[in-house]
């Protein structure tokens, strides 16, 4: 469980209820994907969905935190998905969830009849010698196959000829993604033709139809080819002292320590954290130093490595409101004293404490809640239950906290923060619909200046007259 990012509550799509229960975990997948944020990882979901309802987004997020692919193979995998939409009502297996996306894929390749185009290059001479791909710098040649790296998109469609690689793809190529200066793209075709994609600054191994090299293979590729060894242990004098990518490294190739690598990731206290758990598995003594340096990280490594309370890095911890309260609810399980000066700093943290770890009212620190409407309207409704007349002032002012005040706290109008309201037309027409529940004229000028809201109010107060 790793906590990334910390969530309020209040979720009220669809794509929060997916963030809060899987928002760490692609924060994690997104390591692999340039960092990407979870907006932008759920925005490009939800692009691939081809269903009118996005019914397959949290599907996705599951194999894209399980590295069945990346965001850019966004073209491909919606066409997998279209496919699948097209073919299921004649499958004995209609359930996605039954898949990896993987294993739809190849489901959907035997039923679409589809082959891997063929390159007429793909077979050796005698020499067991490739013809050389133009704007492609050849590193070997010889009989054991050749190995290669395009300089350019063209080249590496030619060399990528008859494989499923976004680097090989006619359309929205995604070469200039992976060839970067001192990090190039290696494509390996075997003296048999088979076809293999290297990139180390990714951390990707592919074959042709982009699935990661089985391990056995990958392992022989790396210790003991003749050729491709080499490259190995040339790539990885460059990346043992780039954290992150050594990180992966061991994690997802070597499959276990790299003591070459450790000096450089124990630089780094959340990869430090992440090694210890992925790689180790289990407390990692030399890092816990650095660790410590750094809240989130410490309280990460508390929760999933130590699994209980760390004393030594408690007094970092209490120093970050937002880790704070998350070290007392999952950690501590209870109220955290030395840390609540901290908590109180922050509003929302503030709400969070009281209503998932104090689970009632904090006196002490109502003097800070009520100075944000918004965390005093959460305060309202979800600690003390009830309107909270202290905070009505604050909540006044703000349209959207004034309005869910009104309609779920006091359940009907508020008079007092209608001039606010009604100066917001998306709100207006909201607390005219859901509290009034009729016209509300003060706000009719301000609701006409937006024409979508305008159209909705006009066609809501026609249900009126029926």
């Amino acid at each position: 469980m790793r906590l990334y990012e910390f969530t309020t509550l209040l979720l009220e799509y669809k794509r929060d209820i997916t963030q809060v229960k899987l928002g760490d975990k692609l924060v994690q997948a997104a390591e692999r994907d340039e960092n990407q944020d979870i907006d932008t990882i759920l925005s490009s979901l939800e692009q691939i969905d081809p269903t009118k309802h996005k019914q397959y987004v949290e599907w996705l997020s599951r194999q894209y935190i399980a590295g069945q692919f990346r965001l850019e193979d966004i073209n491909r995998i919606n066409d997998v998905l279209v496919k699948f939409e097209n073919a299921k009502r004649r499958m004995q297996q209609r359930d996605i969830n039954k898949f990896t996306f993987r294993s739809l894929e190849d489901e959907m390749d035997k039923i679409y009849n589809v082959e891997l185009e063929k390159d007429e290059t793909d077979t050796a001479d005698t020499t067991g010698t490739f013809p050389v791909v133009p704007n492609s710098k050849v590193l070997y040649n010889g009989p054991l196959g050749q190995l290669a790296i395009p300089e350019t998109a063209a080249a590496s469609c030619k060399l990528g000829k008859g494989t499923k690689w976004c680097t090989a793809a006619t359309k929205d190529n995604n070469f200039d993604v992976y060839s970067k200066p001192g990090d190039p793209l290696y494509v390996w075709r075997d003296k048999s033709g088979d076809k293999y994609q290297f990139h180390f600054g990714k951390t990707q191994f592919m074959d042709a139809r982009d699935k990661p090299i089985n391990g056995e293979t990958l392992t022989y590729f790396r210790t003991k080819h003749p050729v491709l060894s080499k490259l190995f242990k040339k790539a990885e004098a460059a990346i043992v002292s780039d954290p992150s990518v050594a990180y992966n490294y061991a994690r997802y190739v070597i499959k276990g320590r790299w003591p070459e690598a450790e000096k450089a990731i124990v630089s780094d206290p959340f990869t430090a954290f992440n090694y210890a758990l992925d790689v180790i598995k289990g407390r990692w003594p030399e890092a816990e130093k650095a660790i410590v340096s750094d809240p989130s990280a410490a309280f990460n490594y508390a929760l999933d490595v130590i699994k209980g309370r760390w004393p030594e890095a408690e007094k970092a911890i209490a120093s970050n409101p937002d880790v704070a309260y998350n070290y007392a609810r999952y950690v501590i399980k209870g109220r955290w004293p030395e840390a609540e000066k901290a908590i109180v700093s922050d509003p929302s943290t503030t709400f969070n404490y009281a209503c998932y770890v104090i689970k009632g009212r904090w006196p002490e620190a109502e003097k800070a809640i009520v100075s944000d409407s918004s965390t005093a309207y959460n305060y309202a409704r979800y600690v003390i239950k009830g309107r909270w007349p202290e905070a009505e002032k604050a909540i006044a002012s703000n349209p959207s906290a004034a309005y869910n005040y009104a309609r779920y706290v006091i359940k009907g109008r508020f008079p007092e923060a209608e001039k606010a309201i009604a100066s917001n037309p998306d709100v207006a027409y909201n607390y005219a619909r859901y509290v009034i529940k009729g016209r509300f004229p003060e706000a009719e000028k301000a609701i006409a200046s937006d024409p979508g809201m305008a159209k909705k109010y006009k066609m809501f107060l026609k249900t009126l007259n029926k």
